[in-house]
């Protein structure tokens, strides 16, 4: 027991000395084993961003599964932070493995939060799992309902994905035409982001 103790300070003093490091999934699993909830929170926000934007490793979703674990049982962080690592836990489950049921539960978890900001994502991501399962319709639905959610709340990043994932959609569909202008607002759209 006496080295158990010794361990976790040792993981406290480790998690402390990286204080301004960058956010790294190794800093993220080093604060969840120290114990910090609010800091593994926020630095596995930042690291899960850049994270989840192409092929999501299962190693990175089974991290985002233990943030999403540790930060619950506290409900440590405000209302938006639980709500932003519940839509990329949903993200990178659903770009892991689009059959993941993990990926819609964190999605619908993180629009029960009513966070209006997130809300377009979730539906960004909802697009994405009717694509890959062939839902043409419901994809075309989820997309529309992330363009009027971006009314309220505008973002250029989402706006880019909202982009994407109808050029992706329309490429499916084999409406190259549609697709390519999409392709060309999200190349608006990222334009409009710097």
């Amino acid at each position: 027991e006496l080295r158990d103790s010794k361990r976790r300070i040792l993981r406290t003093e480790l998690a402390a000395a990286l204080h301004d490091a960058p956010a790294t999934a190794e800093k993220v699993r080093l604060l969840l084993e120290a114990g910090d909830e609010q800091r593994a929170l926020s630095e596995g926000i930042a690291w899960a961003e850049g994270a989840v934007r192409g092929d999501v490793s299962p190693g990175s979703v089974a991290l985002l599964s233990r943030i999403v674990s540790a930060c619950s049982k506290d409900a440590a962080g405000s209302r938006m932070q639980r709500a932003q690592l519940l839509a990329l836990y949903g993200r990178a489950a659903t770009r892991a493995d689009v059959f993941d049921p993990r990926g819609m539960r964190a999605l619908e978890a993180a629009e029960e939060l009513d966070e209006p900001s997130i809300l377009a994502s979730v539906e960004i991501e909802r697009a994405a799992r009717h694509r890959a399962h062939g839902e043409a319709r419901e994809a075309n639905a989820s997309l529309l309902r992330a363009r009027q959610r971006l009314r309220s709340a505008p973002s250029p990043v989402l706006e880019v994905r909202v982009n994407e994932e109808q050029a992706w959609l329309l490429e499916a569909q084999g409406d190259s035409l549609g697709a390519i202008s999409s392709w060309r607002a999200a190349e608006k759209a990222s334009d409009n982001e710097q």
